[in-house]
Protein backbone atom coordinates (compact mmCIF):
# COMPACT_ATOMS: atom_id res chain seq x y z
CA UNK A 1 0.00 0.00 0.00
CA UNK A 2 1.10 3.69 -0.81
CA UNK A 3 0.46 4.30 3.21
CA UNK A 4 -0.53 8.24 2.99
CA UNK A 5 0.54 9.78 6.48
CA UNK A 6 -1.94 10.86 8.84
CA UNK A 7 -2.64 14.69 7.49
CA UNK A 8 -1.44 16.72 10.62
CA UNK A 9 -1.79 20.36 10.26
CA UNK A 10 1.22 22.02 9.63
CA UNK A 11 2.24 25.31 7.86
CA UNK A 12 1.38 22.85 4.95
CA UNK A 13 -1.60 24.46 5.10
CA UNK A 14 -0.70 27.56 3.58
CA UNK A 15 0.71 26.30 0.60
CA UNK A 16 -0.83 23.44 -0.63
CA UNK A 17 -2.45 23.25 -3.96
CA UNK A 18 -4.66 20.24 -4.01
CA UNK A 19 -8.50 22.38 -3.65
CA UNK A 20 -11.49 20.77 -3.36
CA UNK A 21 -15.16 21.76 -3.56
CA UNK A 22 -18.77 21.62 -1.72
CA UNK A 23 -22.51 21.26 -2.63
CA UNK A 24 -23.72 24.76 -2.07
CA UNK A 25 -27.02 25.67 -2.21
CA UNK A 26 -28.99 24.97 -5.85
CA UNK A 27 -26.67 22.10 -6.07
CA UNK A 28 -23.96 24.12 -7.10
CA UNK A 29 -20.56 22.83 -6.63
CA UNK A 30 -17.92 25.86 -5.90
CA UNK A 31 -14.03 25.87 -6.66
CA UNK A 32 -11.59 27.94 -5.38
CA UNK A 33 -9.80 29.86 -7.93
CA UNK A 34 -6.90 32.73 -7.91
CA UNK A 35 -6.48 35.11 -10.06
CA UNK A 36 -3.79 37.75 -10.04
CA UNK A 37 -2.55 37.28 -6.19
CA UNK A 38 -6.49 36.79 -5.20
CA UNK A 39 -8.81 34.12 -4.56
CA UNK A 40 -12.31 33.21 -4.63
CA UNK A 41 -14.38 30.46 -6.18
CA UNK A 42 -15.49 29.57 -9.78
CA UNK A 43 -18.56 26.97 -10.71
CA UNK A 44 -17.78 23.78 -12.83
CA UNK A 45 -18.37 25.38 -15.81
CA UNK A 46 -15.57 28.09 -14.54
CA UNK A 47 -17.79 31.25 -13.94
CA UNK A 48 -16.98 33.04 -10.61
CA UNK A 49 -19.59 32.79 -8.19
CA UNK A 50 -17.67 34.48 -5.26
CA UNK A 51 -15.35 37.70 -6.20
CA UNK A 52 -11.37 37.52 -5.47
CA UNK A 53 -11.00 39.54 -2.24
CA UNK A 54 -9.37 36.64 -0.08
CA UNK A 55 -5.65 36.08 0.01
CA UNK A 56 -6.07 32.68 0.90
CA UNK A 57 -9.23 30.53 -0.21
CA UNK A 58 -9.71 26.56 0.60
CA UNK A 59 -12.04 23.75 -0.37
CA UNK A 60 -15.70 23.52 1.39
CA UNK A 61 -16.44 21.44 3.99
CA UNK A 62 -19.44 21.08 5.72
CA UNK A 63 -20.65 24.15 4.31
CA UNK A 64 -17.83 26.30 5.57
CA UNK A 65 -13.98 27.08 4.04
CA UNK A 66 -10.62 28.43 5.14
CA UNK A 67 -10.07 31.56 3.86
CA UNK A 68 -7.28 34.31 4.87
CA UNK A 69 -7.03 38.16 4.92
CA UNK A 70 -4.54 40.31 6.29
CA UNK A 71 -2.35 37.55 7.41
CA UNK A 72 -5.53 35.68 10.00
CA UNK A 73 -7.80 32.95 8.47
CA UNK A 74 -11.37 32.82 9.20
CA UNK A 75 -13.77 30.67 8.35
CA UNK A 76 -16.62 31.84 5.48
CA UNK A 77 -20.04 30.26 4.04
CA UNK A 78 -21.18 29.48 0.62
CA UNK A 79 -22.23 33.39 -0.26
CA UNK A 80 -18.94 34.07 0.84
CA UNK A 81 -18.86 36.00 3.62
CA UNK A 82 -17.21 35.55 7.11
CA UNK A 83 -18.98 33.98 9.84
CA UNK A 84 -15.99 33.05 11.75
CA UNK A 85 -13.87 36.40 11.67
CA UNK A 86 -9.77 35.89 10.20
CA UNK A 87 -7.98 35.67 13.64
CA UNK A 88 -6.18 31.93 13.39
CA UNK A 89 -2.58 31.58 12.03
CA UNK A 90 -3.62 28.41 10.71
CA UNK A 91 -6.97 26.72 10.27
CA UNK A 92 -8.59 23.51 8.47
CA UNK A 93 -11.99 22.19 7.17
CA UNK A 94 -14.07 21.38 9.13
CA UNK A 95 -14.72 17.61 10.11
CA UNK A 96 -17.59 16.26 12.25
CA UNK A 97 -18.57 20.06 13.01
CA UNK A 98 -15.47 20.66 14.52
CA UNK A 99 -12.47 23.02 12.83
CA UNK A 100 -8.76 22.62 13.81
CA UNK A 101 -6.87 25.57 14.01
CA UNK A 102 -3.31 27.39 15.11
CA UNK A 103 -2.35 30.08 16.94
CA UNK A 104 0.85 30.86 17.29
CA UNK A 105 2.97 30.14 20.42
CA UNK A 106 -0.10 28.04 22.01
CA UNK A 107 -0.70 25.09 19.69
CA UNK A 108 -3.71 23.28 17.57
CA UNK A 109 -7.04 23.56 19.26
CA UNK A 110 -10.75 23.06 17.96
CA UNK A 111 -13.46 25.51 17.32
CA UNK A 112 -16.95 24.73 16.32
CA UNK A 113 -19.20 26.39 13.54
CA UNK A 114 -20.08 29.67 15.56
CA UNK A 115 -16.49 30.32 16.08
CA UNK A 116 -16.43 29.02 19.45
CA UNK A 117 -13.37 27.90 20.68
CA UNK A 118 -14.56 23.73 22.57
CA UNK A 119 -11.18 22.54 22.71
CA UNK A 120 -8.44 25.32 23.23
CA UNK A 121 -5.24 25.49 21.34
CA UNK A 122 -2.68 23.19 23.05
CA UNK A 123 -1.50 21.22 20.97
CA UNK A 124 1.69 20.56 18.66
CA UNK A 125 -0.18 18.40 15.94
CA UNK A 126 -3.35 17.70 15.42
CA UNK A 127 -5.75 15.51 12.65
CA UNK A 128 -9.40 16.45 12.05
CA UNK A 129 -12.11 14.26 13.62
CA UNK A 130 -13.08 11.07 12.48
CA UNK A 131 -15.84 9.36 14.04
CA UNK A 132 -15.53 11.26 17.42
CA UNK A 133 -12.07 10.94 17.74
CA UNK A 134 -8.69 13.09 16.83
CA UNK A 135 -5.16 11.97 16.80
CA UNK A 136 -3.18 14.44 18.55
CA UNK A 137 0.10 15.73 20.35
CA UNK A 138 1.17 16.88 23.49
CA UNK A 139 4.89 17.88 23.99
CA UNK A 140 6.19 14.30 23.01
CA UNK A 141 3.36 12.48 23.62
CA UNK A 142 0.37 10.97 21.17
CA UNK A 143 -3.00 9.73 22.07
CA UNK A 144 -6.82 10.50 20.43
CA UNK A 145 -9.32 13.08 21.97
CA UNK A 146 -12.83 13.06 22.11
CA UNK A 147 -15.05 16.47 21.06
CA UNK A 148 -15.12 18.06 24.39
CA UNK A 149 -11.02 17.35 24.56
CA UNK A 150 -10.61 14.38 26.80
CA UNK A 151 -8.72 11.93 26.16
CA UNK A 152 -10.14 8.78 25.06
CA UNK A 153 -7.48 6.48 23.93
CA UNK A 154 -4.24 6.83 25.29
CA UNK A 155 -1.84 5.04 22.79
CA UNK A 156 1.17 7.25 22.83
CA UNK A 157 2.36 6.22 19.20
CA UNK A 158 2.61 8.36 15.95
CA UNK A 159 1.94 5.85 13.50
CA UNK A 160 -1.71 5.29 14.49
CA UNK A 161 -4.19 6.27 11.58
CA UNK A 162 -7.55 8.27 12.07
CA UNK A 163 -11.00 5.94 12.76
CA UNK A 164 -12.64 4.02 9.88
CA UNK A 165 -14.97 1.48 10.12
CA UNK A 166 -14.71 1.83 13.91
CA UNK A 167 -11.36 0.43 13.96
CA UNK A 168 -8.20 2.93 13.36
CA UNK A 169 -4.57 0.82 12.60
CA UNK A 170 -1.66 1.34 13.86
CA UNK A 171 2.38 0.59 13.25
CA UNK A 172 3.58 0.39 16.81
CA UNK A 173 5.10 -2.75 18.60
CA UNK A 174 2.81 -5.15 17.05
CA UNK A 175 1.26 -3.90 14.20
CA UNK A 176 -3.05 -4.12 14.15
CA UNK A 177 -5.93 -2.77 14.90
CA UNK A 178 -7.68 -0.95 17.61
CA UNK A 179 -11.44 -0.32 18.70
CA UNK A 180 -12.99 2.98 20.33
CA UNK A 181 -12.19 1.48 24.09
CA UNK A 182 -8.55 1.55 22.72
CA UNK A 183 -8.61 -2.15 23.09
CA UNK A 184 -6.64 -4.33 20.21
CA UNK A 185 -9.07 -6.18 17.78
CA UNK A 186 -6.23 -8.09 16.50
CA UNK A 187 -2.65 -7.94 15.40
CA UNK A 188 -0.19 -10.06 14.29
CA UNK A 189 4.00 -9.97 14.92
CA UNK A 190 3.77 -10.83 10.97
CA UNK A 191 2.00 -7.72 9.71
CA UNK A 192 4.69 -5.01 8.88
CA UNK A 193 2.36 -2.67 7.26
CA UNK A 194 -1.93 -1.98 8.11
CA UNK A 195 -3.49 0.33 5.94
CA UNK A 196 -7.27 1.79 6.57
CA UNK A 197 -10.30 0.01 6.99
CA UNK A 198 -12.72 0.74 3.72
CA UNK A 199 -15.60 -0.80 2.36
CA UNK A 200 -14.79 -3.91 5.04
CA UNK A 201 -11.48 -4.76 4.21
CA UNK A 202 -7.65 -3.57 5.14
CA UNK A 203 -4.40 -3.90 3.00
CA UNK A 204 -1.98 -5.64 5.22
CA UNK A 205 1.76 -6.17 4.14
CA UNK A 206 3.02 -9.26 5.43
CA UNK A 207 6.53 -10.48 6.43
CA UNK A 208 6.36 -13.80 5.95
CA UNK A 209 5.06 -13.21 2.05
CA UNK A 210 6.53 -9.69 1.64
CA UNK A 211 3.28 -9.00 -0.30
CA UNK A 212 -0.43 -7.54 0.88
CA UNK A 213 -3.56 -9.43 1.26
CA UNK A 214 -7.09 -7.78 2.18
CA UNK A 215 -8.24 -8.92 6.00
CA UNK A 216 -11.84 -7.88 7.15
CA UNK A 217 -12.45 -7.03 10.65
CA UNK A 218 -11.70 -10.25 12.15
CA UNK A 219 -8.23 -10.37 10.98
CA UNK A 220 -8.91 -12.80 8.48
CA UNK A 221 -7.51 -13.07 4.88
CA UNK A 222 -10.42 -13.00 2.70
CA UNK A 223 -8.36 -11.94 -0.30
CA UNK A 224 -4.49 -13.27 0.29
CA UNK A 225 -1.05 -11.77 0.20
CA UNK A 226 -0.22 -12.01 -3.46
CA UNK A 227 -0.40 -8.29 -4.75
CA UNK A 228 3.23 -6.37 -4.76
CA UNK A 229 1.19 -3.12 -3.59
CA UNK A 230 -2.90 -2.89 -2.70
CA UNK A 231 -4.56 0.04 -2.11
CA UNK A 232 -7.41 0.69 -0.27
CA UNK A 233 -11.51 -0.25 -1.67
CA UNK A 234 -13.28 2.57 -3.31
CA UNK A 235 -16.55 2.32 -5.31
CA UNK A 236 -15.55 -1.97 -4.90
CA UNK A 237 -12.91 -2.20 -6.85
CA UNK A 238 -9.19 -1.88 -5.36
CA UNK A 239 -6.02 -1.23 -7.56
CA UNK A 240 -3.21 -3.77 -7.07
CA UNK A 241 0.11 -4.41 -8.09
CA UNK A 242 1.23 -7.44 -9.96
CA UNK A 243 4.60 -8.34 -11.21
CA UNK A 244 4.90 -4.39 -11.89
CA UNK A 245 2.36 -2.84 -13.31
CA UNK A 246 -0.99 -1.94 -11.74
CA UNK A 247 -5.12 -3.25 -12.55
CA UNK A 248 -8.01 -3.60 -10.06
CA UNK A 249 -9.20 -6.27 -8.46
CA UNK A 250 -13.09 -6.62 -6.80
CA UNK A 251 -13.93 -7.76 -3.49
CA UNK A 252 -13.73 -11.23 -3.83
CA UNK A 253 -10.27 -10.91 -5.11
CA UNK A 254 -10.74 -11.71 -8.77
CA UNK A 255 -8.71 -9.25 -11.32
CA UNK A 256 -11.41 -7.33 -13.12
CA UNK A 257 -8.90 -5.00 -14.95
CA UNK A 258 -5.87 -6.29 -16.35
CA UNK A 259 -2.46 -4.83 -14.49
CA UNK A 260 -0.83 -2.91 -17.44
CA UNK A 261 -0.63 0.63 -16.09
CA UNK A 262 2.58 1.55 -14.22
CA UNK A 263 0.40 3.33 -11.59
CA UNK A 264 -2.91 3.85 -10.81
CA UNK A 265 -5.40 5.14 -7.65
CA UNK A 266 -8.98 4.80 -6.56
CA UNK A 267 -12.17 5.33 -7.82
CA UNK A 268 -14.45 8.30 -7.30
CA UNK A 269 -17.83 9.22 -9.45
CA UNK A 270 -16.37 5.89 -11.59
CA UNK A 271 -13.00 7.27 -12.92
CA UNK A 272 -9.56 6.13 -11.64
CA UNK A 273 -6.30 7.74 -12.40
CA UNK A 274 -3.79 5.90 -13.99
CA UNK A 275 -0.17 6.27 -15.74
CA UNK A 276 1.49 4.86 -18.96
CA UNK A 277 4.81 5.65 -18.90
CA UNK A 278 5.02 9.38 -17.56
CA UNK A 279 1.80 11.11 -18.29
CA UNK A 280 -1.91 10.20 -16.52
CA UNK A 281 -5.07 9.65 -17.49
CA UNK A 282 -8.43 8.04 -16.69
CA UNK A 283 -10.45 5.07 -16.98
CA UNK A 284 -13.58 3.99 -16.22
CA UNK A 285 -14.53 0.90 -14.06
CA UNK A 286 -14.75 -1.19 -17.58
CA UNK A 287 -10.86 0.09 -18.37
CA UNK A 288 -11.66 1.78 -21.42
CA UNK A 289 -9.56 4.83 -21.17
CA UNK A 290 -12.04 7.99 -21.19
CA UNK A 291 -9.54 10.86 -20.90
CA UNK A 292 -5.93 9.99 -22.93
CA UNK A 293 -3.02 10.00 -20.77
CA UNK A 294 -1.70 13.72 -21.07
CA UNK A 295 -1.31 15.28 -18.02
CA UNK A 296 2.12 14.85 -15.45
CA UNK A 297 -0.13 14.45 -12.22
CA UNK A 298 -3.91 14.00 -12.49
CA UNK A 299 -5.97 13.94 -9.38
CA UNK A 300 -9.39 11.98 -8.31
CA UNK A 301 -12.85 13.47 -9.52
CA UNK A 302 -15.48 15.02 -7.11
CA UNK A 303 -18.72 17.12 -8.76
CA UNK A 304 -17.45 16.31 -11.96
CA UNK A 305 -14.14 18.18 -11.77
CA UNK A 306 -10.58 16.80 -11.59
CA UNK A 307 -7.29 19.17 -10.66
CA UNK A 308 -4.65 18.08 -13.18
CA UNK A 309 -0.65 19.24 -13.84
CA UNK A 310 0.24 19.43 -16.67
CA UNK A 311 2.45 22.95 -18.59
CA UNK A 312 4.17 23.45 -15.18
CA UNK A 313 0.59 24.88 -13.74
CA UNK A 314 -2.53 23.18 -12.32
CA UNK A 315 -6.23 23.10 -14.41
CA UNK A 316 -9.27 22.47 -13.56
CA UNK A 317 -10.85 19.83 -16.07
CA UNK A 318 -14.47 18.25 -16.61
CA UNK A 319 -14.82 14.63 -17.05
CA UNK A 320 -13.86 14.97 -20.69
CA UNK A 321 -10.73 16.35 -20.07
CA UNK A 322 -11.63 19.77 -21.02
CA UNK A 323 -9.91 22.32 -18.99
CA UNK A 324 -12.25 23.94 -17.42
CA UNK A 325 -10.29 27.06 -15.43
CA UNK A 326 -6.86 27.31 -13.81
CA UNK A 327 -6.44 26.28 -10.25
CA UNK A 328 -4.86 27.96 -7.30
Amino acid sequence: MRNTPIIILTIFLLTTSIVGQTTVSHDVPLFPYKHQGKFGYIDAKGKLRIPLKFDYAGKYSEGLAVAKLSGRMGYIDVAGNFVIAPQFDLADDFHEGLGAVMMYGKGFGFVDRSGQVVIKPQFAQATGFSEGLAHVRKGEKWFYVDQTGKVAIDLDCYQAQQFSEGLAGHNCGTPGFINKLGVTVFGSSDFLDVGPFSEGLAAVLTESALLEGYVDKTGHFVIPPKFEEAERFREGLAAVKVEGKYGFIDKSGKIVIPPQFDLAYGFSEGLASVTIGKKQGFIDRTGRMVIKPRFDVAFEFSHGVAIVLFGRREWYVDRTGKIIAAAP
